[in-house]
């Protein structure tokens, strides 16, 4: 009874049963081509789950690029609460240009 793989509860013979695939043949394997040399890009990526890697230009931009000095330990922070951490910035500076705005409108 040998394991198909370490962590798998199942034996070589459990998939050798239940499987719909039979095993390839070496004139089969020498045929074969790499998907990639088949498919375009785009349904290969269609095929595997992932969105095509250049997004193209935006129809409607709504931010702009721009470069920007923070301290260490401001980066550090916003950095350390993880994935869409440019996007936590954006909400703060986001926050203070509304309190700035009302401000100058008491002021005025």
């Amino acid at each position: 009874m040998t394991r198909v793989r370490k962590n798998m509860p199942y034996t070589a013979e459990d998939m050798a049963i239940v499987s719909d695939n039979p095993p390839l043949t070496d004139e089969e394997i020498a045929r074969a081509i790499p998907a990639r040399e088949f498919f375009t890009p785009e349904q290969l990526a269609s095929l595997i789950g992932q969105k095509p890697r250049a997004r193209g230009p935006q129809k409607m931009p709504t931010k702009e690029l721009v470069s920007l000095r923070l301290s260490r330990e401001t980066l550090a922070a916003f950095r350390s609460t993880g994935r869409g951490w440019q996007s936590r910035v954006d909400q703060e500076l986001a926050k203070a240009a509304k309190r700035i705005s009302k401000q100058g409108a008491k002021q005025a």
